[in-house]
């Protein structure tokens, strides 16, 4: 097997052989984003180097790990990934972003990083498959896993109160007098949107308010067409729905401004997260949300806390939510 060279690094960069030098180095010229890329592209490939004999061994590196669909999802994942870089940058820690396609999924093909103990901690950013999150584990770096927890899975963890924000979201719809409330969300996607859907649940049992099958669409597509398609098979509908997401939520603005219902005299719309899509929709929507930047804050405090104590329990930290009031909800008429 031909041994890779430096040369190999810069032609797969465009850059020469000389920064590649200076960057796995730990010399002067050379920008930090210059000097990651070099890195990452060392430890992708397999190049054998000694790590840089001038840096400072108070630095940390961190490694966050993603699906290739979280990280285009950047309406929500996306604005959480940023929160995680900024709190990072503040305490000048490296971060290597890792997006993980099916493939590697599938076969479990872990991230070169993190199998030669090149980071000293692991942020994963929402869900992964629970076997494919143990096998990260099994290489004993501090981690953390945002926006997703699994009873098969023993890790740090942040979350939403996705439980108490489905009720919360319900409750305010009932005191909008509405008794007709819809849900619409894949609770197979995500244990978030499976919680949200619990919340609903006891919003209305609470309540005394029988739950209509008819209006609890738990299994859909976050596409167009597939929505639209669903919502036009309904012989009537509820006064209210609750969406388990901003993607819904404005899907649904959609179809009910299509079909001339006036939002919210004729129906009333609320739904989990207040990405810009809740702003984009006609009316903008009333939404459920925890602050993208608690889950940054959190995230790295809870990793930071891990690497200096190893030997502590696990940590669950559940993030408040909150309620913005805007034009889709009204009493029914």
């Amino acid at each position: 097997m031909k041994k890779t060279v430096m040369q190999d690094i810069a032609n797969k960069l465009n850059i020469s052989k000389n920064s590649v030098s200076r960057a796995l180095s730990g010399k002067s010229g050379i920008s930090d984003s210059t000097r990651q890329l070099v890195i990452n592209e060392a430890i992708e490939i397999g190049y054998n180097y000694k790590e840089n004999k001038t840096k400072d061994t108070n630095v940390k590196h961190y490694a966050l790990i993603a699906s290739c669909f979280a990280l285009s999802m950047k309406e929500f994942f996306g604005e959480i990934y940023l929160s995680i870089e900024n709190k990072l940058k503040e305490s000048d820690i490296n971060l290597y972003v890792h997006s993980i396609d099916d493939n590697s999924l599938n076969s479990l093909v872990i991230p070169k990083t993190v199998s030669t103990h090149s980071v000293d901690g692991i942020i994963i950013l929402s869900h992964l498959t629970d076997e494919y999150i143990n096998k990260l584990l099994s290489y004993k770096i501090p981690t953390v896993i945002v926006d997703y927890h699994s009873p098969n899975v023993n890790c740090d963890c942040v979350v939403a109160k996705n439980k108490d924000g489905g009720y919360t979201a319900v409750d305010y719809l009932i005191k909008h007098n509405h008794s007709s409330i819809g849900f619409i969300g894949d609770i197979d996607f995500s244990p978030s949107y499976e919680e949200r859907w619990e919340g609903y649940q006891r919003a209305l049992r609470k309540n005394d308010i029988k739950l209509d099958p008819h209006f609890t669409i738990t299994k859909i597509t976050e596409e167009k067409d597939k929505v639209f398609e669903k919502l036009s098979s309904l012989k009537k509908h509820p006064t209210a729905w609750f969406c388990a997401n901003s993607g819904l939520g404005f899907l649904l603005t959609l179809y009910y401004n299509s079909i001339g219902f006036k939002i919210p005299d004729d129906i009333s719309i609320i739904c989990f997260d207040n990405t810009d899509l809740t702003l984009l929709a006609t009316p903008p929507i009333t939404s459920i949300y925890t602050d993208f930047s608690m889950f940054g804050n959190k995230a790295t405090e809870l990793l930071d806390y891990r690497i200096n104590h190893p030997k502590e329990p696990y940590i669950d930290i559940s993030l408040p939510i909150n309620l913005v009031e805007r034009n889709s909800v009204s009493n029914p008429k």
